[in-house]
């Protein structure tokens, strides 16, 4: 996604371009958290300690990325074991440059239409879209809440633009690859407009494979199943919760799943990920290895009758609006949740104890007419 990952990324063309153009240099600060995984920061676990956080607007990164997945082209397209091209995990991207400035001044245009309907939305009074020179940042949200949504989707938008970009480059060298990438979590918090990460739209765009990383509840797992409509398999590539979580996840929608954590070998360098070890960890028990063992077993004797279950019409969808999750209020703009994202997570919660099929649908599936055609839809929206 990025061209490099932060244990690589000495040893490839971005790193080469990181230091001879500064335009490759991520303009961002503190306010924005982490980089993401895109490439490295001084938080980032593993790899070196120098920070290489790039941007992904510099043609010069850009060009980095495209050497990079050309070089390693050859090492997955000659072992058969590689079924899937992960293009990135748990990223989130924001950027500050002066090119991504002229880039959402070029997306307003096409949101608008003219300097007139945007004077109306933000309530200025601008001559021309040159006048726009502010992208803020979360300590700004308030200063103006349209132009702060408009930020928002269109830090989406661009990252979503990028995803598409880089999978036309994987498949320009082998076209029949399934791709994938995402960070879920992010469809349930505060930031998603912050972090770029538009699942629904990667779901819709760029996904042959949908990308989870559960945890004890399945409202993800949910979430990106309705997202798909039961057309893409749900790769969780990374679970998180107990053992007993794992079936419900089967259950829910996934497909296959990848425990965190089952390596070869304790970790010496960060020993405390060896407490999640299943083969190594001091908390797991043997019988819940079984268990994990046994569920693994059952979700390949019975799998037909499993994969059943999602399939099952929903009698009850809960809306998740893009509106809600992008129109964040300033005092919840650097938190987990908003009055929104708890209620979502608390109805969804209440839902599970009933006795019928609950599923999401969300607003852009309402403004296509799918809550009225009857498919997959509900007989209840629950706001």
């Amino acid at each position: 996604f990025a061209g490099a990952s932060r244990y690589d990324v000495e040893r490839t063309p971005l790193y080469k371009a990181f230091h001879e153009f500064p335009d490759t240099h991520r303009v961002w600060n503190d306010d924005e958290g982490w980089c993401g995984h895109i490439v490295r920061d001084s938080s980032s676990l593993g790899g070196g300690s120098e920070p290489v956080v790039v941007c992904l607007e510099s043609p010069h990164t850009r060009k980095a990325i495209e050497e990079y997945i050309r070089q390693k082209a050859p090492s997955w397209q000659r072992d058969p074991r590689i079924h899937l091209n992960i293009m990135g995990g748990e990223l989130s991207y924001i950027c500050y440059c002066p090119r991504t400035l002229e880039m959402f001044r070029d997306y307003l245009k096409n949101v608008h239409g003219d300097i007139a309907s945007l004077n109306a939305a933000w309530a200025v009074d601008y001559k021309s879209f040159d006048d726009v020179k502010v992208m803020p940042n979360a300590s700004q949200a308030g200063d103006n809440r349209a132009r702060w949504y408009d930020w928002q989707a269109f830090n989406c938008y661009r990252f979503v633009e990028h995803a598409k970009w880089v999978k036309s480059v994987i498949r320009s060298i082998s076209p029949d690859i399934p791709v994938a990438v995402g960070a879920v979590s992010y469809s349930v918090r505060a930031s998603l407009g912050r972090s770029g990460v538009d699942e629904e739209n990667l779901v819709r765009q760029v996904d042959d494979v949908v990308l989870n990383e559960g945890g004890s509840s399945t409202i993800t797992t949910d979430l990106l199943y309705s997202f798909a409509e039961g057309a893409k398999p749900l790769l969780d590539f990374e679970y998180h919760g107990d053992i007993p979580g794992l079936l419900p996840h089967f259950l829910h929608g996934n497909t296959a799943m990848a425990m965190w954590w089952w390596p070869d070998k304790p970790d010496t360098e960060f020993p405390q990920f060896n407490e999640t070890a299943i083969p190594f960890s001091w908390n797991i028990s043997l019988a819940d290895v079984a268990e994990c063992l046994k569920i693994g077993l059952d979700v390949r004797r019975i799998g037909a009758d499993i994969a059943a279950f999602p399939k099952a019409p929903a009698e009850i969808a809960i809306l998740y609006s893009r509106p809600s999750m992008l129109q964040v209020s300033p005092e919840f703009a650097r938190g987990t949740d908003t009055p929104y994202t708890f209620e979502l997570k608390k109805v969804y919660a209440a839902s599970q104890g009933l006795d019928a099929p609950v599923k999401f649908i969300s607003s852009l599936q309402v403004e296509e007419g799918k809550l009225a055609a009857g498919d997959h839809l509900p007989q209840a929206v629950g706001l």
